[in-house]
């Protein structure tokens, strides 16, 4: 289990807490991952116009594969 602090400033300010949980499966690991935090108003309006997963989401992928990349190079 990793946990990290995630500060955001764009497209606005916010820190959130972000966790991969790791479980051993046959012939690998899976890896989940999940954001939390606070939200004020301006931030649940903007859930519903904008897909944040999709907005960090490339972003998570792309560590993800940096990850695996480096733990298989080993």
């Amino acid at each position: 289990r990793i946990v990290l602090r995630l500060n955001m400033v764009r497209p606005m300010k916010a820190t959130n807490e972000v966790v991969y949980e790791l479980e051993a499966v046959d012939g690998g690991t899976e890896v989940l991952w999940k954001m939390q935090g606070k939200q004020n108003i301006i931030g649940k309006v903007m859930n519903l116009v904008i897909d944040c997963e999709e907005m960090v989401g490339r972003e998570f992928d792309r560590g993800l594969a940096n990850l695996k990349f480096l733990v298989e190079k080993q």
